[in-house]
């Protein structure tokens, strides 16, 4: 990946998942790395979870539930870089490149 920086230079970027069970200590993992002047971070999203949690061998005590999903997606979505119109044509693309992989 790469970013523009503040002399409109471009620098690679990596990016970094942090997955963890719930209530143990992700959210604030999140806002210590944040404080970094070289990391940016966003809220948690929920967009994967859907998507990875009916792989799951064992079920969680705390599921998931589309409200809090919904939510969580909308905050992503209205922070999102160029907004949702390209949230959407992002997405559009992922699920070309997903739907073409198996067909």
């Amino acid at each position: 990946m790469t970013k523009k920086t503040k002399g409109n230079s471009m620098k690679e970027t990596e990016a970094l998942f942090i997955f963890s069970i719930p209530r143990s200590g992700s959210s604030l993992l999140q806002r210590l790395l944040s404080a970094h002047v070289d990391i940016v971070t966003c809220p948690e999203p929920w967009i994967l979870l859907p998507l990875l949690y009916p792989n799951t061998k064992e079920k969680s005590f705390t599921d998931y539930s589309d409200r809090v999903s919904k939510i969580a997606i909308s905050d992503f979505i209205d922070n999102f870089p160029g907004g949702e119109k390209e949230y959407f044509r992002i997405m559009n693309s992922y699920i070309k490149n997903l739907y073409g992989a198996v067909s």
